[in-house]
């Protein structure tokens, strides 16, 4: 089964402030010919429309609460993904700041991309997949692939865990091995490494620095088991010290396809 994005809830202050946030909306809603609905949170009138020529598109406007606004466009509208700039440790100009991101993420249960705030250009021909020792990590790989096909990039799965066993680094091969095989049998290229220890989030994002990676894929209650890494702390961790887009996908959007490999 493959990911479709049919509708997209793009949230922005002025285009001049989040030009790089319409771009990357625009960039997959026209991958897709997505519907966007964009919330400006703003005052004045911006018109950004021109950005999603042949697209169906509608602006709405916000009040001076992003995060209440926004959460009430989710219910209305249904989008398969939100979009929006968020104020990290690096990044103070984020439309949302970092605690207001981690509550709307929990409560919407919505395909969520977060742009770090900087403004900052991102190249997404590399984009970073960790995995680690439990059943559900696999079920990543169907929007990894989905991205990776529209902005043709390579795929690196990180096999990440704080454990330090034989049978955890066995298991993590087999399910990192496991899922770039699923990409290169979609047509993407895709490369493996392996972390044992340590804080996971910080193996991630120094491997993603390695990489020059533009953009991060995890699950914000990931993986039931009792040694799952992106759950709660772990999850924040990513968007707040993260200097590139991240991916959240909630457990609720699931796909159940070939990715269970």
């Amino acid at each position: 089964m493959a990911l479709t994005i049919n509708k997209i809830l793009l949230a922005f202050d002025t285009p001049q402030k989040s030009a790089v946030v319409i771009d990357i909306a625009a960039t997959i809603a026209k991958a897709h010919n997505a519907e966007v609905i964009a919330m400006q949170c703003a005052e004045g009138n911006y018109h950004i429309d021109s950005t999603f020529e042949q697209l169906k598109f509608k602006k709405i406007q916000s009040s001076n609460k992003p995060i209440k606004d926004m959460l009430i466009a989710a219910q209305a509208e249904n989008p398969d993904l939100i979009i929006f700039s968020v104020s990290n440790n690096a990044d103070l100009n984020g439309l949302m700041n970092f605690a207001d991101t981690c509550k709307f993420i929990d409560q919407v249960e919505k395909l969520v991309l977060t742009i770090p705030g900087s403004n900052n250009a991102f190249d997404f021909k590399d984009i970073i997949v960790p995995i680690d020792t439990s059943f559900e990590t696999r079920q990543k790989a169907p929007f990894a692939v989905a991205f990776g096909n529209i902005f043709h990039s390579a795929l690196h799965v990180i096999g990440v865990t704080n454990e330090s066993g034989k049978d955890a680094e066995v298991l993590l091969q087999n399910y990192s091995r496991q899922v770039a095989n699923n990409f290169g049998d979609k047509g993407l290229d895709a490369t493996i490494e392996i972390k044992m220890g340590g804080n996971p989030t910080t193996s991630t994002i120094e491997y993603c620095n390695s990489k020059k990676a533009g953009l991060i894929i995890m699950m914000t209650e990931q993986e039931t088991s009792f040694t799952s890494f992106f759950k709660g702390k772990y999850s924040e961790q990513m968007i707040k010290q993260s200097s590139v887009p991240v991916l959240s996908i909630h457990p609720k959007d699931l796909i159940v396809s070939e990715a269970r490999l």
